[in-house]
């Protein structure tokens, strides 16, 4: 929904197919061309668990050849947009599909009852379950995922890269203005998510700081 003023209006949600040559890396029939792109995914931190979780899968021919598909699945199952990331050489390392990215990344697997953590891309939300991927730095009032978080969220963590900073604080600021609890993991300088192990993700969340208007004014004049 997307709330402007006192009108509530209905999106109509976004179904896409995921590409025809895309095959599942999370079966037990894995073969000789899926042994590269396997690397890749363990390379990068992701487990057998999270490849099953996530249904992430390639392409071995067609338009995303060697490339990692990463799928996301609306809150009735249906595709509503997919990562696509080379594992090859390729210059571009992301080729999306030409979609929409207002969604709620994969939001069949949130758990809204429980803490989510925000986090930049699929692969900082590696660490643990309810980490939503944001596919940014910015997330708008307007957006399906903020509208979701103030009807559902009883807390949010937010772990943003270390550059995007500023843009955090806008969306905590944004977020605690529509009564919104949050909390902000401090991701070390020169890292993001992606960087750190599950232990030090585990130890920066435990000493997650929750960000008030009078402290939020503090963090801006930093």
């Amino acid at each position: 929904m997307i709330i402007t003023g006192s009108t509530v209006q209905e999106k109509i949600k976004q179904k896409i197919d995921l590409p025809k040559e895309y095959k599942p890396l999370f079966t037990g029939s894995i073969d000789l061309y899926s042994q590269k792109p396997l690397n890749y995914l363990k390379s990068r931190g992701f487990s057998q668990e999270k490849i099953l979780e996530w249904k992430v899968g390639y392409c071995p021919s067609g338009e995303y050849k060697g490339r990692i598909i990463i799928p996301s699945f609306d809150d009735e199952g249906d595709v509503s947009y997919f990562i696509s990331r080379t594992y090859e050489k390729d210059w571009k390392k992301y080729k999306n599909p030409k979609a929409s990215k207002d969604i709620v990344f994969n939001d069949l697997l949130i758990d809204w009852e429980k803490p989510i953590i925000l986090v930049e891309g699929v692969f900082d939300a590696i660490h643990e379950k309810n980490m939503i991927p944001i596919l940014g730095s910015t997330l708008s009032e307007r957006s399906d995922l903020f509208q979701k978080i103030v009807e559902k969220a009883k807390k949010v963590f937010i772990a943003l890269d270390p550059d995007a900073y500023k843009k955090e604080l806008d969306i905590i600021s944004s977020l605690i203005k529509y009564g919104v609890d949050v909390w902000k993991i401090e991701v070390p300088e020169g890292k993001d998510l992606n960087d750190i192990s599950k232990y030090e993700y585990q130890r920066l969340k435990m000493t997650a700081v929750e960000v008030r208007f009078d402290t939020l004014f503090s963090m801006i004049n930093i």
